[in-house]
């Protein structure tokens, strides 16, 4: 889905996880095939956090049934289905083309098109046509590609591979808090560089492990690690790789702060968490710390 799940509706499944005892182990990474090693200080009764001893990459077995918090998703969607298209993920289209027109001083001359890979309910491709782009999201979430598709044109349901786009269709190409869903991200990221024009760029963000609101503040309340069906845990050091090899040129970095909420409850101790989450997010944007990883990669000509 394009974006992360909301804090608002965590109550919607958090709680209500059935373990499952005796899970079968992953042992395997699933981009280099390495052994995968316990991460020590990030045990959790409920989901398995292990390491690739040969490449870094942290992946997710969850051990639990969470029921499909998506309703929950559907149910807020519903309630106020144009405000959220109107509000949603609007910075992305800005985002974009701020970072093409930049490159278009002396670069390639680039077609307005724009594909936003986990478009979930649409919310990109609405505003980006609203913009003039000629711009298609897709999705794996039937309902949520039925749903937005009153609002907008140009969703498709299914992955990635199965619409049939030609080499070189996009300038643009999004992939927000997407890859960490996905079994096999470095073909997908491959499949993204054929996608775009040469001079096209891709936009991509997921949860960033190496930040300690990850691995100090949050633990396992993180949204990296609380959303059900998150495969992976990215980094930096394991993400910047992928791309790369995938055939594009990694343009910049930044780790903006994606957490909304401190953990705790209302009352005076509430009042205290949130000013200290305040304060501490605060150091963490100056010193570009956050718990999101955003990369935005280039094809070169």
């Amino acid at each position: 889905m394009d974006g992360f799940v909301p804090w608002g509706f965590r109550d919607a499944w958090a709680g209500h996880a059935v373990i499952v005892k005796d899970a079968p182990s992953l042992s395997s990474c699933r981009v280099c095939s390495a052994r995968l090693a316990r991460v020590p200080f990030l045990r959790f009764p409920d989901l398995r956090v292990t390491r690739c001893v040969r490449c870094g990459l942290v992946h997710l077995q969850r051990l639990s049934q969470p029921p499909d918090y998506f309703a929950a998703v559907l149910d807020r969607f519903r309630t106020d289905p144009g405000g959220a298209m109107e509000d949603g993920h609007h910075y992305l289209v800005e985002l974009v083309e701020h970072h093409l027109a930049l490159s278009a001083l002396g670069g390639p001359d680039l077609p307005r098109r724009l594909l936003d890979i986990g478009c979930s309910f649409g919310a990109v491709v609405y505003r980006a046509r609203q913009k003039g782009w000629d711009a298609h999201g897709v999705d794996t979430n039937e309902v949520a590609i039925r749903e937005g598709s009153r609002f907008t044109s140009g969703l498709h349901a299914g992955d990635c591979a199965a619409q049939g786009f030609p080499p070189g269709s996009f300038s643009a190409v999004v992939m927000w808090h997407v890859l960490e869903h996905i079994p096999e991200p470095e073909q997908e990221l491959a499949r993204v560089t054929k996608l775009l024009a040469p001079g096209g760029k891709l936009f991509l963000e997921v949860p960033n492990l190496a930040s300690p609101i990850a691995w100090l503040l949050y633990r396992r309340r993180w949204l990296g690690f609380e959303t059900p069906d998150h495969l992976f845990a990215f980094t930096a050091r394991t993400l910047l790789p992928l791309i790369e090899r995938a055939g594009l040129t990694v343009e910049s970095v930044s780790r903006p702060v994606i957490a909304s909420e401190f953990p705790g409850g209302g009352g005076w101790w509430g009042g205290l968490k949130g000013l200290a989450r305040r304060l501490a997010f605060g150091i963490l944007r100056r010193l570009d710390w956050g718990d999101g990883l955003r990369v935005i990669s280039r094809k070169d000509p």
